[in-house]
């Protein structure tokens, strides 16, 4: 008896241990989140997890009352550590149902409300995710495209946000935010990611699709701006962007005998 209640305790902890690993890397490395009804099924478990668990730890340890306290305190706080942040994910997504019911008159277009919250309080991760999801619904909506490259760049993940930038763009037809879009754009490219063709191409594309936009000619210039920066960098590579090149020191020739 004295060694089953320990292999009981060891077994139940194995899948309990493995799960919560898993769904952090799900969470944490690829930015993906379970539905509301798998996490509310793991927190279930998770919960009679733990009433098994302590149940076995106080018949094993009814004489050794210390070790019994702070092994609980291990369980809780590896709760905590692997399972916390979904219990806050559901908790959340409860609450923005409870309070902002969803309004079923305007199912054909986005609702951005519970990625504003988000956005508010500083989880861009979050909003990241609500706008995934978003997307799936509406892969053609140029407004949720952007608001997806807007958290991507929040959290500095800015090669993968040029693309849905660019997805944005080609659904784009008013030439006013086409070109707030494009400057953002072409910034990225240039400052961020040092691609400065890809930035006077998204440029050139503009004028290409707007050739009669009123800010036309500020456009060119600032295409000419990033083809001399180009020029200079391929003159000096290892010149930082913005750092004039440096003048070559004046030779001092030696008087002929």
């Amino acid at each position: 008896m004295s060694f089953l209640l320990p292999a009981v305790f060891v077994i139940l902890t194995i899948p309990y241990l493995a799960w919560g690993v898993y769904a952090l890397r799900i969470k944490y490395r690829y930015h993906e989140e379970f539905s509301p009804a798998t996490e509310a099924i793991t927190l279930t478990a998770v919960t009679i997890f733990f009433v098994v668990e302590l149940s076995l730890l106080r018949a094993w340890m009814l004489d050794t009352p210390l070790m019994f306290v702070f092994t609980v305190l291990g369980l809780l706080v590896s709760g905590a550590a692997l399972y916390g942040s979904m219990l806050v994910s559901l908790a959340s997504q409860l609450l923005v149902d409870f309070f902002i019911p969803a309004r079923h008159d305007e199912v054909h277009a986005p609702n951005f409300v519970p990625v504003e919250a988000l956005e508010r309080v500083g989880d861009y991760d979050g909003a990241l995710q609500e706008c995934l999801v978003i997307a799936q619904i509406f892969p053609k909506d140029p407004d949720t495209l952007l608001r997806v490259a807007q958290n991507m760049t929040e959290l500095d993940r800015y090669e993968e946000s040029t693309q849905w930038f660019e997805a944005a763009l080609a659904l784009m037809n008013d030439p006013t935010k086409s070109l707030r879009v494009s400057n953002r754009l072409a910034e990225i490219y240039n400052h961020r990611l040092e691609r400065t063709g890809d930035a006077r191409r998204v440029l050139e594309e503009y004028l290409a699709n707007h050739p009669d936009s009123e800010r036309a000619e500020t456009v060119k210039k600032r295409i000419a701006r990033l083809s001399e920066s180009a020029e200079a960098r391929a003159v000096s590579p290892t010149a930082p962007p913005g750092v004039p090149l440096a003048s070559p020191a004046p030779t001092r020739e030696t008087p002929s005998e």
